[in-house]
């Protein structure tokens, strides 16, 4: 069932996830891959009996956003982002390379060049993390009981602000009432990583006393940067005056 769809993904990429795999991140960035790659096709009805049949697409391929099909695209990929949802994606890289990652990131592990072959996973990796932060402040900073819709709502293109009812489904032909399946399964897969890294983000802020140790890890990584004749943007956005 899709509920132990749900579980089993949750359970596993908990897990796998490469912010709580350090010590081994070359591995667990590829399970948690082939993890968020197996939910996203185990999710989706029509993308699982293509796989069944040996009929997989590549999602690469899948740039249409209307109409039945366009599910398919990563869910962070630009294609399938609002313009806030690509400053998101942005915004996140940006952050991580100037503050070169985080207190729980390995140093020896952090990516700061384009061209690095591990950069494009990586950059997910990070977009996700960054999500989590962001539906974290949503959360808290929101007055009603529907802020992850309101957040995938901000994120994503084609989610819509309502459901169709039973009656109006019916209504429509096929093709319409596929894609509001499509809407409705993509919807729900977002719904559960942003969940999934709702939660790592929470882990992150309970590292004891996390704020103090990342800005004495900014300070030493500024003073180094003093020295050298190297400035960070970042020193003047946390504060630190050196």
């Amino acid at each position: 069932t899709f509920e132990e769809i749900k579980k089993a993904y949750r359970k596993q990429a908990l897990y796998w996830h490469p912010d709580k795999n350090r010590q081994r991140l070359e591995e667990a960035t590829v399970r948690f891959q082939k993890i968020t790659e197996a939910f996203d096709t185990l999710f989706d009805p029509e993308r699982r009996s293509s796989y069944d049949a040996g009929n997989m697409r590549d999602p690469g391929k899948a740039k249409k956003l209307t109409g039945s099909g366009w599910a398919e695209i990563p869910d962070e990929d630009d294609l399938a982002l609002t313009p806030i949802g690509v400053r998101f994606k942005k915004t996140s890289w940006r952050s991580y390379v100037a503050s070169y990652g985080r207190i729980d990131d390995d140093p020896a592990q952090i990516v700061e060049d384009d061209r690095d072959p591990r950069a494009p996973a990586e950059k997910i990796r990070i977009f996700w993390r960054y999500m989590g932060e962001m539906a974290y402040k949503e959360r808290d900073e929101s007055d009603t009981s529907d802020w992850v819709k309101q957040f995938i709502l901000k994120v994503w293109k084609d989610t819509p602000s309502r459901w169709p009812k039973a009656l109006e489904l019916q209504q429509m032909n096929e093709a319409a009432q596929q894609e509001w399946k499509d809407r409705r399964t993509v919807f729900n897969r977002r719904k559960q990583k942003v969940l999934l890294h709702l939660d790592m983000h929470e882990n992150y802020l309970a590292i004891p006393d996390v704020m103090q140790l990342e800005q004495a890890r900014l300070i030493k990584i500024f003073a180094r940067q003093a020295i050298s004749g190297k400035r960070s943007a970042l020193l003047d956005s946390v504060g630190i005056v050196m």
